[in-house]
C-alpha cells in the first residue's frame, strides 16, 4: 500500500500581481485606493478560515507524529487507523475518509509545502468569494478530489490537501473568469498568467514524480472550477448581498449532487478485500501492546525469581497488568468478521486463538498462584501446550513463507 502524496511541491503565490494583490489592506502609496480595495475590505474584511484550516492540519499532524505515526516517513498502514483514503476501507462503508484524509499528511515536509501552499492562495481567495462559500468549496472539493482519487489510483493510500488546494486555484480562475470586470486593469492578466503556470507545472510534476495523485489534483481543479463558477459574486456591495443565498443555496445543491454522482460511480472493492486490511491494521497496532504485556510478564518472573515479590502479589500484579491487554486484544481482533475463503484467513484465526489462550492462560496461573489444586493445574498446562503450538505453528508458517520468497 504505497502512500499517495495528493500534493505535488507546492503552488507559487501568484506574485505577479500588483503591490495592492500581495498586500489589499494598504492602500497604494501616494494614491488614492481603486475601488477594487475598498469593496474587498467591505466584503470580507478578514480571512477567517484559512488560518483555522492550517491549524487543524498541524494539529492532525502533530497528534500523529506524538502516537508513533512517524514525522518524515510515516507508515502506511497506521496512517490508514487515522483516516487516509483507502480504496476498500473507503468503498465498504467508510465514506468519511473522503474527508478526513484531507487533514492527513505523509511527513514534515509535505505539510509544510501544502499548509505554504493554502496560505498563499487561500487567504486572498478566500475574500474574495466569501468565508462562507470560501468553505464550502474546500470541504467539497476535498470530498470531490478523494472521490476522482479513487477512480484513477484504487490501490494507493492517499491523503493530502492537495485536491482542495488545486481546488481553491480552479476556483480562483473561475472568478477572474465570471468577475473579470470586478479587477483592476492589468490585473486579470497577471493573475491568470500565474494560476495558469502553477496548474501546468504542478499537473506535469504530477505525470513525471512518483507517488502524486495527479486524479486528486485534476479532480480538484476541475471540480474548484465549476463551483467557483457558481458561488461567484461581485464585489459590488449591493449586488453582492442580493446574490449571496441563490449562489450559496445553488453552490450546494450542485456540489452534493456532483458527490452523490460521484459515490454511484465509484468502483468498489469486495468486503472481504476490506475485512482483511482492517485485520491487518489491527495485528500492527495491537503489535507493540502485546510485547509491552510480554516484557511485563518476564520483569514479573524475574523479581519473583528474585524473591522481591510472593506469589500472590505475582498474581495481582498479572491482574492488573497483564490479562487486561491480552483480554483487550482478544475482544478487538474477535470483533473484526473474517472473509470465509479469505487467504489470511488461517492466519487471522490464528492471531485471535493465540489472544484467548495466553489470556486464559495467565488467568488460570494468577488462580493458581493464590489456591493451587489439580484442576487448575491440568487447565494450565493443557493451555500451555495449546499456546506453545500456536506459537510453533506460527514458525513453521513464517519459514515456509520466507523459502517461498
Amino acid at each position: 500500500m504505497p502512500p499517495d502524496d495528493r500534493e505535488s511541491f507546492v503552488p507559487a503565490p501568484p506574485s505577479g500581481l500588483p503591490v495592492d494583490y500581495q498586500n489589499p489592506y494598504a492602500p497604494q502609496s501616494g494614491s488614492a485606493p481603486h475601488p477594487f480595495f475598498e469593496d474587498l475590505n467591505a466584503a470580507t474584511p478578514r480571512a477567517y478560515f484559512v488560518p483555522i484550516l492550517i491549524a487543524i492540519n498541524i494539529a492532525v499532524f502533530v497528534a500523529m507524529g506524538l502516537s508513533g505515526v512517524g514525522w518524515i516517513v510515516p507508515n502506511p498502514e497506521r496512517t490508514i487507523a487515522w483516516g487516509v483514503d483507502f480504496w476498500p476501507l473507503t468503498t465498504s462503508g467508510e465514506w468519511w475518509r473522503l474527508l478526513t484524509s484531507a487533514f492527513i499528511h505523509f511527513g514534515v515536509f509535505h505539510i509544510g509545502f501544502n499548509m505554504w501552499a493554502l496560505y498563499a492562495v487561500g487567504m486572498f481567495t478566500e475574500r474574495l468569494f466569501g468565508n462562507l462559500a470560501f468553505l464550502l468549496i474546500y470541504l467539497f472539493t476535498a470530498v470531490l478530489s478523494g472521490i476522482t482519487s479513487i477512480w484513477f489510483e484504487h490501490q494507493a493510500v492517499a491523503a493530502g490537501a492537495s485536491g482542495a488546494i488545486f481546488a481553491i486555484y480552479g476556483a480562483l480562475l473561475a472568478y477572474l473568469l465570471v468577475q473579470r470586470s470586478t479587477f483592476p486593469t492589468g490585473a486579470v492578466k497577471h493573475l491568470l498568467r500565474n494560476t495558469l503556470g502553477f496548474i501546468a507545472i504542478n499537473i506535469g510534476l504530477g505525470f513525471y514524480i512518483k507517488g502524486i495523485s495527479n486524479g486528486a489534483h485534476l479532480g480538484g481543479l476541475a471540480t474548484g472550477i465549476i463551483l467557483g463558477a457558481v458561488f461567484a459574486r461581485p464585489l459590488d456591495p449591493a449586488r453582492r448581498k442580493r446574490q449571496a443565498i441563490p449562489k450559496l443555496l445553488a453552490g450546494v445543491a450542485l456540489a452534493t449532487a456532483m458527490i452523490v454522482v460521484g459515490l454511484a460511480y465509484i468502483p468498489r472493492e469486495s468486503p472481504g478485500m476490506a475485512g482483511d486490511v482492517r485485520f491487518t491494521i489491527a495485528l500492527d497496532l495491537l503489535a507493540p501492546r502485546q510485547r509491552q504485556a510480554e516484557a511485563k510478564v518476564n520483569a514479573l518472573v524475574s523479581t519473583r525469581a528474585m524473591g522481591k515479590i510472593n506469589d500472590a502479589d505475582f498474581a495481582h500484579q498479572l491482574e492488573i497488568d497483564v490479562i487486561p491487554t491480552w483480554s483487550d486484544i482478544y475482544n478487538r481482533l474477535n470483533a473484526i468478521p473474517i472473509t470465509p475463503g479469505s487467504t489470511n484467513g488461517a492466519k487471522f484465526q490464528s492471531a485471535i486463538n493465540f489472544a484467548r489462550v495466553t489470556r486464559d492462560l495467565f488467568t488460570t496461573q494468577a488462580a493458581l498462584m493464590r489456591h493451587p489444586d489439580k484442576e487448575l493445574i491440568n487447565t494450565y498446562e493443557r493451555l500451555a501446550a495449546e499456546r506453545h503450538k500456536i506459537i510453533q505453528e506460527r514458525r513453521q508458517d513464517h519459514a515456509d513463507q520466507n523459502d517461498g520468497e
